[in-house]
């Protein structure tokens, strides 16, 4: 019961969070930034309901590798049983991938350069400026 507390004040710590990047949201300029803030909002609240009205999440997602030989390649991989997982999940990880996507090639303004030393206004102006004050 100590973990589910945990857990519980983590996922809604997370909902707050995602709640503000919410606001962001606009499907028709910021697509892949809306969906993937819209996911992990879906997967942090599948998970949140399954910890608050059934004690835990259920996963219930099971897939294993097809044919001959998938015993070889569980135990090569040191997985068994083989991961299961649920529709919360995927959509959490899926909405992490894809934002941290769009963070590193679409958000022109992440990765911008902010210079301190650039003048607040445009050097072009800084010399009109200049030339009139002088004439």
């Amino acid at each position: 019961t100590g973990n589910k507390a945990i857990l519980i004040i983590i996922t809604l710590i997370a909902l707050v969070i995602f709640g503000f990047f919410a606001k962001d949201i606009n499907f028709m300029k910021k697509r892949l930034y809306s969906w993937s803030v819209c996911l992990i909002i879906a997967g942090t609240l599948g998970n949140f309901i399954d910890r608050l009205f059934l004690n835990g999440v259920t996963d219930f997602l099971s897939f294993y590798p097809l044919g001959k030989g998938h015993d070889w390649f569980i135990s090569w991989i040191s997985l068994d049983p083989w991961p299961t997982f649920n529709i919360a999940d995927s959509l959490l990880v899926i909405g992490v991938i894809a934002l941290v996507i769009y963070l590193l090639f679409f958000d022109k303004e992440l990765f911008q350069k902010k210079d301190k030393d650039k003048p607040a206004v445009p050097a072009d102006e800084l010399k009109e400026e200049e030339t009139n004050g002088t004439n």
